[in-house]
């Protein structure tokens, strides 16, 4: 009986060490992530904001052509080409009028990233720059959802389109 009893609390001995183990790396993670922060100049975080600049301003400027393209030269006269045929545009005409307006978001979202991005390599460094530059990710990643979701309402016209010349 006592091995048994001495079994059980050598097992909860290791549960609590593997417990405090996992307590120990989250706040050693948490520590870490804030301790880059601090260690990370502002020099740095203003060359990397601008790096990421100038990689994010011709591949918007790309995407915008080939979105503004997409639109005006395909899902426009398809819809055009299919109302004259009289078919129903419903759901196309809904999912350009969506495209439509999330291009809108993509280009005012871009704007304001590049706004803030050229406002934060201008600023003198202080203790904000991590958060302003956690900022100027945040709306990055704005701007990536924007994107993905022209995406998605791409492939959601391609795929009507596809359905309806299945009804012809």
């Amino acid at each position: 009986m006592t091995d048994r009893f001495n079994k059980k609390v050598r097992g909860g001995i290791l549960a609590l060490a593997a417990a405090g183990i996992a307590v120990t790396l989250v706040l050693v993670g948490a520590f870490n992530a804030h301790a880059e922060d601090e260690i990370q100049s502002c020099d740095e975080l203003q060359m990397s904001a601008k790096h990421q600049l100038e990689r994010d301003a011709p591949l918007q400027s790309a995407l915008w052509r080939r979105y503004d393209h997409m639109l005006r030269n395909l899902m426009l006269p398809m819809n055009a080409r299919l109302a004259l045929n009289g078919h129903s545009i419903d759901e196309l005409a809904s999912i350009a009028s969506d495209f439509t307006g999330e291009m809108g978001v993509f280009e005012s979202t871009f704007a304001h990233y590049q706004e803030e991005a050229e406002a934060f390599l201008i600023m003198r460094c202080d203790e904000t720059a991590p958060d302003v530059a956690r900022e100027i990710g945040s709306l990055r990643e704005n701007m990536v959802a924007s994107k993905q979701r022209l995406d998605n309402l791409l492939e959601a016209f391609r795929a009507r389109v596809v359905a309806e010349s299945e009804n012809f």
